[in-house]
């Protein structure tokens, strides 16, 4: 009577063991976990991406000249500045947050995001100075008017 008992035992635990072994190849763990890895790694790029979508739209505005721009204008490309500086922020509490957590899934990512987030500081700050800084500077209006006479 106890071999039936052990030989139940037996094959209960052996079809537990099968069970949990095929629910783990259906299930694919693993690559759902790859996948949620790229998904974050697309999110990060697409922060970059707009980032860098920036670039040649904020270069344009630096080589327009300032004489020719009324106030309304200046204070469109004022709150291009602020707003920018918003995104930036942002952005950067999250670049942060995904660094610390996420850097051993997301490194190339988030290196190219934190160069755009730099990239578009330095712009964004070089857009000031062509628009509301050195036109107030005599040191540099009076270089610019010899390069210009040049």
């Amino acid at each position: 009577m106890e071999s039936i008992a052990t030989k139940k035992q037996i094959t209960d635990t052996f079809n537990e063991v099968r069970e949990y072994s095929f629910k783990q190849k259906r299930e694919d763990v693993v690559n759902s976990l790859l996948d949620q890895i790229l998904e974050l790694q697309n999110i990060i790029r697409n922060k970059t991406v707009f980032l860098e979508g920036l670039y040649p739209k904020f270069e344009k505005i630096t080589w327009l000249n300032a004489d020719d721009i009324d106030d309304e204008t200046l204070r469109i490309i004022n709150d291009i500045i602020s707003t920018t500086r918003d995104i930036s922020r942002s952005l950067t509490i999250q670049y942060v947050f995904f660094n610390n957590k996420y850097r051993k899934f997301a490194s190339g990512a988030l290196k190219e995001f934190k160069v755009s987030l730099d990239d578009i500081k330095e712009i964004t700050d070089d857009i000031e100075d062509v628009f509301f800084k050195l036109p107030k500077d005599d040191r540099f209006q009076k270089a610019n008017d010899r390069i210009q006479s040049l």
